[in-house]
């Protein structure tokens, strides 16, 4: 398998605007799987938010009209045994839709690339260009492509390889029709577009996610997918229909709990593949998911987690909550608390891991054997 080629390991954001709040988020280390932590309204789903917005400005563009408007992000990757450091500031036009870019690359503190000083290395031969135009209005690493900016190419490709999977409940009558779409989008609502694809493109991706879909809802004997109107007068979209092992008549996705597609979406995302030119597997680079706990029961959250877990070897992943049952199933060792006061944003690393270790452990199994013995796998209730 083909790991990913950079990963993030320090970020810092700050903006400004009349129009909006001021925020900041302070530096902090991230690894390659971490649990974010917080109270409501302390800035979880607004960092993913943002970096979101980085994606976008690397990849599709924005349009953006807002003149006051002045960010600053910086960005430490490693790769190997090399570390990237990416500055990033960029503000509103001042007449416009669209943001003006200042730009710094350091690869092992040597600079790659200052637009205001107007340095940039061609890293094949290590020599400065001597002269050169970028474009104001878009960041270095999607103006330039040529392949012996390798550094900027890698940056480009990290952000292009970003998924997010937002906070909401899922909805099962809400179906993006997207029929050529290959990965998730950021509410789930193209699943059914996705694994029809997958099925058959990538049969072996689309049999995985099947597979460990059954395995945490085990009535489900199977699942189909079949191309119809989902509305009359629309146009045809894949429509996933399931078999349950005690019910004659198959069950259309509209009337699936939105905590089974929801459970899916995150086994779609972690098992997505990326299309490339040759044989290779390329996996996303980062995963982010707000509030991983919505809509799933204890049981299918303890699967969903371990599923991304297991990936994270090869994928940089960090899933957010202010659920305590996410804490008993994830070592202390890969928290990141966030706490705001006022516009500032700060995100710690636990300062006793080997206390909160113990105690973790204790709350795991006290609640885990309640779960079974009274909810999950009680014989009290048990349907004969």
């Amino acid at each position: 398998m083909k790991n990913i080629d950079l990963k993030l390991k320090e970020f810092e954001f700050s903006e400004k605007s009349e129009k909006h709040p001021d925020w900041s988020i302070e530096k902090f280390s991230l690894g390659e799987f971490n649990v974010l932590l917080s109270d409501n309204a302390q800035g979880k789903t607004r960092m993913f938010n943002t970096l979101r917005f980085l994606k976008d400005i690397h990849t599709v563009g924005l349009k953006f009209n807002n003149p006051s408007y002045k960010a600053n992000a910086t960005l430490l990757f490693e790769s190997g045994e090399d570390n990237i450091f990416y500055d990033l500031a960029f503000a509103g036009e001042p007449k416009g839709d669209g943001l003006v870019f200042n730009e710094i690359v350091k690869r092992n503190e040597i600079i790659l690339f200052d637009r205001s000083k107007k340095i940039l290395i061609d890293e094949t031969n290590n020599e400065q260009v001597g002269k050169f135009f970028l474009q104001s209005n878009a960041p270095v690493a999607l103006a330039v492509k040529d392949k012996e900016y390798i550094t900027m190419n890698l940056i480009q490709d990290f952000f292009s390889r970003m998924l997010f999977l937002e906070a909401n409940r899922f909805a099962a009558d809400k179906l993006s029709i997207d029929k050529a779409a290959m990965t998730l989008d950021t509410k789930g609502q193209n699943t059914g577009c996705v694994l029809n694809n997958w099925k058959e493109k990538k049969p072996f991706l689309y049999n995985e996610v099947i597979e460990v879909f059954q395995t945490s809802f085990p009535f489900i004997k199977s699942i189909s997918i079949e191309e119809k109107a989902f509305v009359p007068g629309m146009p045809d979209s894949p429509i996933m229909y399931m078999k349950e092992k005690d019910i004659a008549k198959e069950i259309i996705q509209t009337a699936w709990s939105d905590g089974m597609l929801r459970a899916l979406s995150h086994f779609v995302v972690a098992s997505t593949q990326f299309q490339s030119e040759t044989d290779a597997i390329i996996r996303p680079s980062f995963i982010g998911v707000d509030e991983v706990e919505n809509g799933l029961d204890f049981n299918t959250l303890a699967k969903v987690i371990e599923y991304y877990e297991s990936y994270s070897s090869l994928i940089q992943i960090v899933i957010a909550t202010h659920s305590p049952l996410v804490c008993n199933m994830v070592g202390a060792d890969k928290w990141l608390i966030m706490k705001r006061k006022g516009v500032k944003v700060k995100v710690f690393s636990p300062s006793n891991v080997e206390n909160l270790e113990t105690e973790r452990r204790k709350i795991k199994k006290d609640n885990w054997e309640f779960y079974r013995r009274h909810i999950a796998k009680s014989k009290l209730y048990r349907i004969k």
